[in-house]
């Protein structure tokens, strides 16, 4: 589009996180719309991509790679993203870079904010919000510049298809995201013990990893594993001897390491079920909503941003959703959830016998395509 203005995004891209992947698309959105006029600034982190994609986005990488590599700040002449988080925390690169005017892309899961913290969101003209739960705690903070546009699904990557047979006889389950309190990896052990004695053909397949051991810490809070995962000397942790040591035995636990991106259908391709029996989302949940993508039945604890997901796109809802302890003082749980172990096995019982049957919600993700929503937070520029 020829009258668009150039656009600039602060946070670096990747194909592991999930907010590196939100950049990502929102750059190859934007080029797609205008060739050229993307402004990046951090040099990208474990970045996949296809040659044509590379191409596309290779001149802005290059300018990133020179900004990062400076001291000097910048007032740049058109609208900056920059990535919001907890306590409207910026990385430290974003006080370098100053748009016209700075937008902010928030994901947050610590429902307390402080006056100075409020004060400081001030700098944004508007706050591109994810989930419907973060534009309601945002509004009633007495922001009005709230824009809602929730992250999308790449339908060329996540799509159901066949499996390739890579498991035989085993009732594969999903689950995904980083290891931490509130992705409530702890609660997934506890139910696939109990599971797997009943079904000794279950196999837990995890895409957990971290390098940060002590975000499972919180864990101990509600009792259901002991311990956290040792360091596996690869920048990762050893969750294949965690889970172990929490009963769940090596032959039934698959440790998929750190999962580029477009790499994940495939992986997702041999699951029978995906469970998400998370505490909070300050989003939709990017690895639920693509695992929905790809026809897999999906638990989805009925709390914070996943609840967008069960009004608008299907899923099987948790819905005894208790209180939750605070993962440490002070912080905001406003709106958390603590799932119900015995919940869970019922749903994953009723999977199991319909095995092989796949939800309709595949169709309706599609209408969630990355290019779909980009428009959104383009509009709002």
């Amino acid at each position: 589009m020829a009258g668009q203005s150039p656009l600039g995004i602060s946070w670096a891209l990747s194909s592991l996180s999930g907010y590196g992947v939100y950049g990502t698309r929102l750059a190859l959105s934007y080029l797609k719309r205008r060739r050229g006029g993307l402004a990046l600034y951090q040099t990208p982190l474990a970045l996949s991509l296809n040659p044509l994609e590379e191409r596309l986005l290779a001149p802005a990488l290059a300018g990133a790679a020179a900004f990062e590599a400076g001291a000097d700040r910048l007032q740049a002449s058109h609208p900056v993203l920059h990535g919001v988080g907890n306590g409207m925390a910026l990385h430290p690169i974003s006080e370098r870079i100053w748009g016209a005017p700075d937008i902010g892309c928030i994901a947050f899961e610590d429902t307390r904010f402080h006056p100075a913290e409020i004060e400081r969101a001030g700098r944004f003209a508007k706050l591109i919000a994810i989930s419907s739960w973060n534009e309601a705690i945002l509004k009633g903070l007495g922001f009005q510049n709230v824009v809602l546009a929730r992250q999308g699904i790449a339908p060329e990557l996540f799509h159901p298809r066949p499996k390739r047979g890579l498991m035989p006889g085993r009732f594969v389950i999903f689950s995904g995201g980083k290891l931490e309190y509130r992705k409530g990896q702890d609660l997934v052990l506890a139910a696939f013990r109990q599971f797997r004695a009943r079904h000794p053909e279950a196999l837990l397949m995890a895409a957990w990893q971290s390098p940060h051991a002590e975000d499972a810490r919180p864990f101990a809070l509600v009792g259901h594993v002991a311990g956290i995962p040792e360091k596996n000397g690869r920048g990762g942790l050893d969750l294949t001897g965690w889970a172990a040591a929490n009963g769940v035995p090596e032959e039934a636990f698959i440790d998929l390491g750190y999962v580029p991106n477009a790499v994940m259908p495939q992986v997702l391709a041999e699951a029978d079920a995906a469970l998400f029996p998370n505490r909070c989302e300050g989003g939709t949940n990017l690895v639920a909503m693509e695992a929905m993508a790809m026809g897999l039945p999906t638990l989805l604890a009925d709390n914070t941003g996943q609840r967008d997901l069960l009004a608008e796109i299907g899923g099987i809802p948790l819905t005894r959703q208790g209180q939750v302890a605070a993962p440490h003082p002070g912080a905001g749980v406003e709106g958390w959830g603590e799932s119900d172990i015995e919940e869970i096995l019922a749903a994953l019982e009723v999977v199991n016998a319909r095995r092989g049957t796949l939800p309709d919600q595949a169709a309706r993700m599609m209408g969630w395509a990355w290019d779909n929503q980009n428009e959104r937070v383009f509009a709002a520029l």
